[in-house]
C-alpha cells in the first residue's frame, strides 16, 4: 500500500471520528441530563447547558470549580464516599442535595464514571446528573404521611387490627393490646381473631357482608377478651388487597362496655325514682283518707256518751308521720314487685290489745292501732 493510500485511509478515518465526536457532543449538549467533564483532581474541565441550568450557573462559571462546591455540606460526606468508590471501582452512583450557585438547593442523582490511561491510572472522569427534586419530594411526603398515619395508628384510642380472613394477626395498637386484657403485641399476635367471637354464626355472617360488599361499619356486637371477660363493642371492618397478602381485614373496635353499664345504671335509677313518685303519690292519697277518718272519728267519738262501750273501740293513734311515710312507701313498693302483671293494694287499721305476755317489755294493758 503507498503511502499517499496510508495517509488517505489515516484522513477518513481521522474525519470519520471527529463526525462521530460532534455528533457525541451535539447529543450531550441537547441532553436533558446534566454531562460534566472533570480532571483527575475533580475540577470541572467542561459542562453542557442542562447540567449549569441545574445549577444556576453559565458554563463558564463552573469550569474550574471543584465537584464539591456543588454538593450541601451536610450530605458532603456521602458524596465523598462516592467519589472514593469511583476511583477504586471504576464508578459509583449518589444521591445528595445539591447546592446551586446562587445558594438555593435541589435533590440530584449523580452517578460518576472513570477515566484512565493506557497504564490504567485516574486521569479524569465523567458525571452524569439529574434533577430529582420532584421524586424525592414526593418520596419525603410519602414518608411524613406514613409517619403521620403510624402515629394515628399507636396513638388511637380505638383497637385497630389488621387480620387474615383466618383469624391470623397481623399488627395490632397498643388500644387493642390492651382491650383484650394482653400485655404486649407480640402475645396478642399469637392468638386467633376469630376466638374473639361469642357466636360462631355471627362471624360467617360478618364473613358474607364482607365478601359481598367490602366493608361493614357501626356493627355493635360482644367480644370475649383474652382473659375471657364479655364486653361490647362498636365494629367496622374494611377490606384491603395487598401484593404480599391476597386479602387483609381491617378492623376498628370501640369499646362501648362502660357507656352501656351507665346507660343500664341510668335505667334502674328512673325506674326507681318513679317507683318513688308512685309511692309518694299513694302515701298522700292514703293521708288524705286517714286525715278525714281520724277527723270523722273524732267527731263521733266526741259526740257520744263517755259511758258507751262504743267508745272504747276507737283507739286514739300516735304516730310520726315521716315514718309512717316511709312505712307506707315501702308497702306499696313490695306491693308492686309482688305483682307484676298488676293489682289491688287495700291498707285498714284495726286496734289489737297488748299485754305484759306480748314479749315487747311493758306491763299492763294497751290498746294500739295496727
Amino acid at each position: 500500500m503507498s503511502s499517499s493510500t496510508t495517509l488517505e485511509t489515516e484522513r477518513t478515518a481521522r474525519t470519520a471520528a471527529e463526525r462521530e465526536l460532534e455528533i457525541f457532543r451535539s447529543g450531550v449538549e441537547n441532553s436533558q441530563t446534566g454531562v460534566a467533564r472533570l480532571d483527575a483532581d475533580g475540577l470541572h474541565l467542561e459542562v453542557n447547558d442542562a447540567y449549569a441550568a441545574m445549577l444556576a450557573a453559565a458554563p463558564d462559571q463552573i469550569v474550574g470549580e471543584s465537584w464539591q462546591r456543588t454538593v450541601h455540606p451536610d450530605d458532603l460526606p456521602g458524596a465523598i464516599a462516592a467519589w472514593e468508590t469511583m476511583v477504586s471501582e471504576g464508578e459509583a452512583g449518589h444521591q445528595a442535595r445539591g447546592l446551586r450557585f446562587d445558594g438555593t438547593t435541589f435533590f440530584r442523582r449523580t452517578r460518576v464514571v472513570s477515566i484512565r490511561d493506557d497504564v490504567d491510572n485516574h486521569i479524569a472522569h465523567h458525571c452524569f446528573m439529574r434533577d430529582v427534586t420532584n421524586r424525592a419530594n414526593a418520596q419525603e411526603r410519602l414518608r411524613q404521611s406514613e409517619r403521620h398515619y403510624r402515629d394515628l395508628f399507636e396513638q388511637s384510642v380505638d383497637a385497630i387490627t389488621m387480620t387474615k380472613p383466618d383469624g391470623t394477626i397481623l399488627a395490632a395498637n397498643q388500644a387493642t393490646v390492651d382491650f383484650f386484657g394482653c400485655e404486649s403485641e407480640q402475645q396478642f399476635k399469637r392468638l386467633n381473631a376469630n376466638d374473639f367471637y361469642l357466636n360462631r354464626d355471627e362471624r360467617r355472617a360478618i364473613m358474607l357482608i364482607l365478601e359481598k360488599r367490602g366493608y361493614i361499619r357501626g356493627l355493635e356486637l360482644a367480644i370475649r377478651d383474652h382473659t375471657g371477660v364479655i364486653k361490647r363493642a362498636v365494629l367496622s371492618i374494611v377490606v384491603r388487597h395487598e401484593e404480599s397478602v391476597q386479602m387483609v381485614l381491617q378492623a376498628i373496635l370501640r369499646d362501648i362496655t362502660e357507656k352501656r353499664q351507665l346507660e343500664e345504671r341510668l335505667r334502674q335509677s328512673h325506674k326507681m325514682e318513679a317507683v318513688g313518685m308512685l309511692a309518694g303519690g299513694i302515701a298522700h292519697d292514703f293521708n288524705n283518707h286517714l286525715t278525714a277518718m281520724i277527723g270523722h272519728a273524732e267527731s263521733v267519738r266526741e259526740a257520744m256518751d263517755p259511758d258507751d262501750p262504743l267508745a272504747d273501740d276507737l283507739g286514739h293513734v300516735k304516730v310520726d308521720p315521716v315514718q309512717l311515710e316511709q312505712v307506707l312507701i315501702s308497702l306499696a313498693v313490695n306491693a308492686r314487685d309482688a305483682m307484676p302483671g298488676g293489682g289491688h293494694l287495700a291498707l285498714k287499721a284495726t286496734n289489737v290489745e297488748l299485754t305484759s305476755t306480748d314479749g315487747d317489755g311493758t306491763s299492763g294493758s294497751r290498746r294500739v292501732a295496727t
